[in-house]
């Protein structure tokens, strides 16, 4: 069993897909991540109809999911540097050893390829705007890693108005942490989002000039905190009362993220480079929307009525809004039921730019083109699965319907867990949502064993924490140790 499983589920090599046969360039690609975003923060997702916090107006993201492939089950890791490892990769952050924020401070292993190295090898002019979080250290940046463009920031947040105001790797902030022009501090900026939509357009214009295909990465920090909406948008959002005060805030740094993609939107159709542009929207994790003990839900982001939140392996903590747009090639105005994972983005990716992957180059990402066209009426994934430590006490593994969770209860992550037991619970997911809420693991025993076995057999085939590897090597043995 063991065996089959990994054969099917977790070596996958990337598929070679042909690139049609009107297609007399290679794509230009887009892909647009939002950070914190919960699976029902954009309008065109479900909803919590019992959450007054709820709803949210996103209308050049609606368009684009219209023009599009809607992903409903779409999942990332729990927290946003994984998520961000996995993307670049095409492969599970474990397999490599990037479990948490603190393996960020080592940064993305030089032993993987990104999917901005391969595209540009292939001629691509590569762009990485807005967040990093995978490296701060000289040899682990953007341009370091396959992009010939950075405008960002290394660490975990920014301050939206002052650009040298900005985090480490686990968001504390410091004066003297800056947004980089490549490797040069930037002095001033526009409000933030609104400033890395500007240098996306220009990217845009001058690979245009230049004709070359390209890749732009843009990685939004909305609506993640530091909570600085501009003042004027969040005067209007006043207008709408939220029961959590916060969620004006957030609404109003939603808006500006939306109109940033409509500005987008609009340069492609005027540029006439939408049929030949790829456009990919997604969110790293989940919403910070939690229910406290005694039950009530405090909203930042939302989850759509899932439960859980960021840094959980409950739905809420790693389902996200994904949304694809490929003229002609992905169907218009259409959604795909069945689970994905953004490790996916890689290899759908390299076979849209015609790009063969060799047979040493082991992924755990498929090729989604196939199977949102029809032409594979298969399950993109026979399992996935999803760890934020590597203590083992918040972890859970998908198969089918069936999800096997170990996690703590649907509380607070902002709360104190050492006096909090994690429970372990089987759910179908098949149900309708709120999701999660009905455990039969005592019903189904040996469906909880078989899921069970495979998080053990995935997590003793990785490696340790590389922070945790490089903390060895500083710290020099004890003589009981030799």
């Amino acid at each position: 069993m063991r065996q089959k499983i990994i054969a099917l589920a977790i070596l996958l090599l990337v598929p070679l897909t042909a690139l049609p046969a009107d297609q007399s360039k290679r794509p230009n690609i887009i892909f647009i991540l939002a950070d914190d975003l919960g699976w029902g923060d954009l309008s065109c997702y479900p909803k919590d109809p019992a959450n007054p916090d709820a709803p949210m107006y996103t209308p050049n993201l609606d368009s684009l999911a219209s023009q599009g492939v809607r992903f409903m089950q779409a999942y990332a890791q729990t927290m946003c540097s994984p998520s961000r490892a996995a993307i670049m990769t095409g492969r599970f952050p474990q397999r490599f050893g990037f479990y948490d924020l603190g393996d960020a401070s080592v940064g993305l292993p030089k032993t993987e390829l990104t999917i901005a190295d391969l595209l540009h090898k292939q001629g691509y002019a590569t762009a990485c705007i807005g967040k990093w979080h995978l490296g701060m250290r000289d040899g682990y940046r953007p341009l370091d890693r396959g992009f010939d463009r950075f405008y960002g920031f290394l660490g975990a947040q920014h301050d939206y108005f002052n650009p040298s105001v900005g985090s480490d790797n686990w968001g504390a902030d410091h004066e003297g942490v800056y947004i980089y022009d490549q490797d040069k501090p930037v002095t001033k900026m526009k409000y933030l989002t609104d400033q890395l939509t500007d240098e996306t357009l220009e990217f845009i214009r001058g690979s245009e000039r230049a004709q070359k295909p390209f890749f732009i990465y843009l990685a939004y920090n909305a609506p993640h905190g530091p909570n600085q909406p501009r003042p004027d948008i969040f005067a209007e959002f006043q207008r709408m009362p939220a029961k959590n005060p916060g969620r004006t805030l957030s609404r109003a740094m939603e808006d500006s993220l939306d109109t940033g993609v409509g500005r987008i939107l609009r340069e492609l159709f005027l540029s006439r480079l939408e049929t030949n542009t790829i456009v990919i929207f997604a969110s790293d994790n989940g919403g910070v929307e939690y229910e406290s003990p005694a039950g009530e839900i405090t909203t930042w982001t939302h989850n759509g009525g899932l439960r859980g939140t960021k840094f959980m392996t409950w739905d809420g903590g790693f389902r996200v809004p994904l949304i694809i747009r490929w003229p002609g090639r992905f169907p218009a105005d259409s959604t795909f039921e069945k689970p994905v994972d953004l490790v996916d983005i890689f290899a759908t990716l390299a076979a849209a730019a015609g790009i063969a992957i060799t047979a040493t180059r082991k992924l755990d990402g498929v090729d989604l083109l196939p199977f949102v066209r029809g032409q594979n009426s298969g399950t993109p994934h026979e399992i996935l699965y999803a760890c934020n430590n590597m203590d083992g006490n918040q972890w859970s593994v998908r198969k089918g319907d069936w999800k096997l969770v170990n996690d703590y209860p649907n509380t607070s992550f902002f709360q104190d867990r050492k006096s909090i037991e994690t429970i372990l619970g089987l759910y179908n997911m098949a149900a309708s949502v709120p999701k999660e809420r009905e455990n039969q693991i005592n019903e189904f025993p040996e469906i909880a064993a078989e899921l069970r076995k495979f998080h053990d057999d995935f997590n003793a085939s990785c490696p340790p924490s590389i922070a945790l590897q490089a903390r060895d090597k500083r710290t020099p043995k004890r003589s009981a140790d030799k």
